[in-house]
């Protein structure tokens, strides 16, 4: 048994960001990103995804956290 702590790192889209040219999309193309990707890594506690209501309210905690922690 593969435990998770023994799997190899890996990197996952999170739809935070796309740039790209328009003349790389294609009508033809089997998906928007181009062929030449690069990637920023965005450490998890940076890249909340904010879908709902509770996800806004658990981000607006976080960040008041943030702010505390400053001493802003």
């Amino acid at each position: 048994m593969v435990t998770k702590q023994k799997q190899p790192k890996a990197l996952q889209l999170n739809g935070a960001v796309y740039a790209f040219q328009m003349d790389q999309i294609h009508d033809l193309s089997p998906h928007l990103l181009p062929e030449e990707r690069g990637a920023v890594i965005i450490p998890r506690e940076n890249g909340i995804d904010i879908d709902d209501e509770l996800d806004f309210v658990i981000a607006e905690k976080i960040m008041e956290r943030r702010i505390t922690n400053a001493g802003l």
